[in-house]
């Protein structure tokens, strides 16, 4: 079944959501993520079994800084921070519910994990490879033809 986009991220989840029908599991998954494994899949399926939620990461590997008009606010330690990948998984009543209440809240996010979240719920993570890249530009794009042109997956 193919479904049209929505205007945010959260609307097309939330359409692929209501015609998936009532199931125990569900993987979110970015298209333009084509690396990842069967083992992190079958790995996060099995967390999602116990936790009810969870998401790939990764450490951060640079410094991260937030700015405010021309300048460095502040530097953000960095220890405890991680970002973000997909597959995300989830029990299917507990991301529909979390998608429910953030349409009637308005709240929107480019994330799966934090609807959850904002709905009062737990996260797992899993780390997993940096080469679970998103591709969005052409410098990602380079990358993906190292990623396959070398085998690295």
């Amino acid at each position: 079944m193919v479904l049209p986009g929505g205007a945010e991220r959260t609307d097309s989840v939330r359409a692929g959501l209501a015609e998936v029908g009532e199931v125990d599991i569900v993987l979110i998954h970015d298209a333009v993520r084509p690396f990842i494994t069967e083992d992190l899949i079958e790995e996060l399926l099995k967390i999602v079994q116990k936790d009810k939620a969870v998401i790939p990461v990764a450490r951060l590997k640079n410094t991260i800084k937030s700015i405010k008009g021309d300048y460095i606010e502040q530097t953000i330690p960095r220890h405890n921070l991680v970002q973000v990948f997909t597959p995300q998984v989830f029990a299917y009543r507990l991301i529909l519910a979390a998608y429910e209440r953030a349409y009637q809240e308005g709240y929107v996010s480019t994330d799966d994990s934090a609807l959850v979240e904002h709905n009062g719920g737990k996260v797992r993570y899993k780390f997993c490879s940096d080469l679970n890249l998103k591709i969005t530009d052409e410098v990602d794009l380079f990358f993906a033809r190292q990623i396959l042109d070398n085998n690295l997956i």
